[in-house]
């Protein structure tokens, strides 16, 4: 193997690898970092043939293919996002002998995709799933705080706004927006208002392992853990972290937003605030 076609060898393996493994860190870090690579790679595979380049496309074609067999649209994008950047680059290879143009398209996509449309994109698919849960009355299941107790009741009609922050084992953003969601509930501590982690299990998942993974990212005690994988199906969560507002066993908002607030985007807070006025 000469010295080129390792190199090129080893950009398509990374490709793959950080295709995979960036997931861990949320759909919109996913989107922008791949499409960061993407510019990367082309540039190294700048004096192969298009064919060559199309071996990149590899596991987005799969992922792709896997998204649409699921249905699972709101990681569309991911999937999508490479073969955008594929045609960009066959076009101003065509169009354009310098790079200049090249880059400054590639960085605009960057921004446009990672900081504006899949967030977008994904607040829409999500919510607009759920939407017809609003106003229905949220499902009963089995839950149990730290100490294995039920020590509330969700289904209670007390004028009390339970808000509940869905999470998986396997979900690293649900970690690391903890703190976030930790942060705000010191905004509403003279309202009618309470905050709980909802631990949504997998099969491999124990009970000690549960607590042991939240107390490490999360202060607070209020925790619960459903205790039945099922409950999943019966919430229809797509995708963690989830958050649900409930008053008077009445479900008030399900789906996907943001913790903190940001330019230009709406917010936990502002769905919270809109049920306290």
């Amino acid at each position: 193997m000469t010295k080129k076609n390792l190199i090129y060898f080893s950009v398509v393996i990374l490709f793959n690898i950080v295709y995979i493994s960036s997931g861990y860190y949320g759909w919109s870090f996913q989107l922008s970092i791949n499409t960061l690579l993407l510019i990367i790679s082309f540039g190294i595979l700048k004096n192969k043939a298009i064919i060559y380049k199309t071996q990149l496309l590899v596991m987005p074609l799969i992922y792709l293919i896997l998204n649409l067999y699921n249905k699972n649209f709101h990681t569309l994008l991911i999937g999508v996002t490479p073969f955008i950047y594929f045609s960009f680059d066959v076009l101003i290879s065509k169009l354009y002998k310098t790079k200049m143009v090249y880059n400054m398209l590639g960085a605009i996509l960057i921004s446009i995709l990672s900081y504006y449309g899949s967030e977008k994109w994904l607040d829409y698919r999500l919510n607009i799933i759920n939407s017809d849960f609003v106003g229905s009355d949220f499902p009963k299941f089995k839950y149990v705080d730290k100490l294995g107790f039920q020590s509330v009741n969700l289904n209670s009609s007390n004028d009390t706004i339970y808000v509940l922050d869905c999470w998986t084992s396997n979900c690293g953003i649900c970690f690391k927006k903890f703190p976030d969601f930790e942060k705000i509930q010191s905004n509403y501590t003279k309202s009618k208002i309470q905050f709980y982690t909802l631990n949504l299990p997998l099969k491999r998942d124990s009970f000690d392992k549960l607590v042991s993974l939240i107390s490490n990212s999360y202060n607070k005690e209020n925790c619960l853990f459903a205790l039945n994988v099922k409950d999943i199906d019966r919430l229809n969560i797509k995708a963690v972290p989830h958050y649900i507002l409930v008053k008077n066993n009445k479900i008030l908002f399900n789906g996907n937003v943001d913790v903190l607030p940001k330019n230009f985007t709406h917010d936990l807070c502002d769905e919270i605030d809109k049920y306290l006025e």
